[in-house]
Order: C-alpha cells, then sequence, then structure tokens
C-alpha cells in the first residue's frame, strides 16, 4: 500500500470499489485478498498486451530462461 501511496495511487479507495464490486475479497484475518483466477488472468493478460517485453515474469518457464539467460 505504501508503494501505492507514493505514486499518488489512493489504494483505500481503489481496493474498497474493487471489493464492493465483488472483484476482490478481503481476509482481514491473515491480511490478504483474493479473487478469482479468471480476474487474476485477465489483468495479467492486459498487462502484457500493454507492454509485452517489460511486462512481469509471472510465468515460470519464462522466469528460469530469463534467469538461465543472465548467467
Amino acid at each position: 500500500m505504501l508503494m501505492w501511496e507514493g505514486s499518488k495511487l489512493y489504494p483505500p479507495v481503489a481496493i474498497a470499489e474493487l471489493e464492493h464490486k465483488f472483484l476482490i475479497s478481503i481476509d482481514d484475518e491473515h491480511g490478504t485478498f483474493e479473487m478469482h483466477d479468471q480476474i487474476r488472468d485477465m489483468g495479467r493478460n492486459i498487462v502484457q498486451q500493454q507492454t509485452p517485453v517489460a511486462s512481469r515474469f509471472w510465468e515460470n518457464n519464462k522466469t528460469l530462461q530469463m534467469l538461465q539467460r543472465r548467467k
């Protein structure tokens, strides 16, 4: 959350809105939030389409390939 606040994003508002729309659920006991796999995959797909080279390594095989190339 601190990272988001530093970038002028307001996580409490955004998270409350996502929860209100039932896109995420918050587990106060463990301090985590969860989302359906399809929502997660849709978000990843959007990021990969917008910035395919700079997108994060969500796929284990791609991460392993990158680490092996850097040796």
